[in-house]
């Protein structure tokens, strides 16, 4: 076993102990994109972990090597992964590509009930409810209850708030740290 199959677990592993350990000790303007390429470096180590697995085990069936295009001395060899290990982790690599593609989906339909919001939307619902909707134009949601109850400079801290989520993009890191969560459930912690 060599280092890019260990990588992902280490990786895992890294993630874990930076999330106990980054929030409290950074500033998050550091932490959330620290956390967030933890996280991108752990999938796309698990992604080509499972890949080389998949193709090592794959690679003695001429078929296979022909269609990849591999030289005859590579798929010669018995790589050393059961067929079906190879067949399993490329199962786990479909189905991790389905969970990213329905969390794409998700958060397309959820993002298609903002896409008229512009500037500062008051929506008049009994919640408490303010939300940064990024976007071309994006702005942000506020319930009219949560307005009713601030005063003005709370207003304008509240306010203040959402536009930095909009500023700093942080909706990139929730969703990127998504995406992945979505695709790698052990990830998600």
């Amino acid at each position: 076993m060599n280092f890019t199959l260990i990588a992902p677990l280490l990786l895992t592993v890294l993630g874990v102990g930076a999330a106990v350990l980054m929030p409290r000790s950074m500033r998050p303007s550091v932490a959330a994109p620290a956390m967030t390429a933890i996280v991108l470096a752990a999938g796309t180590a698990i992604i080509g972990g499972t890949v080389l697995i998949a193709l090592a085990g794959l690679s003695p069936f001429h078929d296979v090597a022909e269609r990849a295009g591999w030289c005859p001395g590579l798929h010669a060899d018995d790589h050393g992964v059961p067929v079906a290990v190879a067949l399993t982790a490329a199962a786990l690599l479909g189905t991790s590509f389905v969970r990213g593609r329905r969390y794409l989906r998700a958060m397309r339909s959820h993002h298609a009930a903002f896409a008229d919001v512009e500037g500062i939307t008051i929506l008049n619902t009994d919640e408490p409810i303010a939300v940064a909707v990024p976007g071309r134009p994006g702005g942000i949601v506020v319930g009219s209850t949560l307005m009713n109850i601030l005063d003005h400079d709370e207003q304008s801290a509240l306010l203040a708030h959402e536009q930095a989520h909009l500023t700093f993009n942080h909706h990139r890191y929730v969703h990127t740290s998504g995406l992945i969560a979505a695709m790698f459930p052990p990830l998600a912690p």
